[in-house]
């Protein structure tokens, strides 16, 4: 029995995913790649000057992240917690971009609970890419240049974001925002969670979910394509929004109201808009 158990933690142990500050990561443990290129960052909080930042790039392991759009001139970021020179967040500024990493490179050792979450105060117009690996991140109302979110375990959620093109993507989590608007194109994917925008606005739509529901509030769209294994789709006509559905699905149903039927589509309105959808066992729903 002693020899299946100690097999099992060693799969465990070896299974350990790599996380953003270059290590393993269990719980409250963090073991940092010593070789990670890290000589000239510095350590804690910090403020920065926003006419000197034109792209942040946080990479983060455990804990929230917290973004907040703000117009002062002289912006900071923190962490929750009382932490030791190389538990603390790691930052560089250079040449125009502010990297933000979770610990000293090489670091190995444990953190007080609740001791990492990271508030960030960002100036409009900046590139943003925010990759979390177990931590949600939370969205204020955000006018960026491009924006590109991700998490491993977490959700993402907030007010919205308005950028040229808008990346979102959960691997166990949901992903609710207020509003999403682009004006080049969307792409929003989870693996084990929801989806919810109560306004979804850009030219091009992509979205997909392996087992969780989406809801969409269309509208500026000229193509979509919804994708979903194991959760219903449901698509609210914004402001006048035409679509030209083409819905494709195992065991799933479409249910909608006042379309007409043209050449295998399923018109509304104008059609303006190219929408793909497919299901395995899910249904999809247009008001």
């Amino acid at each position: 029995m002693k020899k299946h158990v100690l097999f099992l933690t060693a799969l465990s142990l070896m299974s350990l995913p790599l996380f953003g500050c270059g290590g393993f990561w269990n719980k409250n443990s963090v073991h940092t790649r010593a070789n990670e290129q890290t000589d000239h960052y510095n350590a804690g909080a910090f403020t920065y000057a926003a006419d000197q930042v034109e792209k942040v790039e946080v990479n983060w392991v455990s804990g929230s992240v917290t973004l907040k759009e703000s117009k002062e001139n002289t912006l900071s970021v923190s962490e929750t917690g009382s932490l030791s020179e190389k538990q603390q967040l790691q930052w560089l500024l250079e040449d125009g971009v502010l990297y933000i990493r979770f610990c000293a490179s090489g670091y190995v050792g444990a953190f007080p609970p609740y001791s990492k979450d990271l508030p960030v105060e960002l100036p409009a117009g900046v590139t943003l890419t925010v990759d979390s690996v177990s931590g949600s991140i939370e969205v204020g109302s955000h006018t960026l240049e491009e924006a590109e979110l991700s998490t491993v375990s977490g959700s993402i959620r907030g007010k919205g974001i308005e950028a040229k093109e808008i990346q979102l993507k959960s691997i166990s989590g949901s992903i609710r925002l207020d509003s999403l608007k682009a004006q080049e194109e969307v792409q929003l994917e989870s693996t084990s969670g929801s989806i919810e925008t109560e306004t979804l606005e850009a030219p091009e739509i992509e979205v997909d979910t392996v087992s969780g529901s989406v809801r969409l509030g269309l509208k500026g769209c000229k193509k979509a394509v919804l994708d979903s294994t194991s959760g219903s789709l449901y698509v609210k006509l914004l402001e006048g929004q035409g679509v030209a559905v083409t819905y494709k699905s195992t065991s799933g149903k479409f249910h909608a109201d006042s379309y007409r039927v043209e050449q295998g589509k399923m018109l509304f309105g104008d059609g303006s808009c190219t929408l793909k959808a497919r299901t395995v066992s899910g249904s999809l729903t247009v008001e």
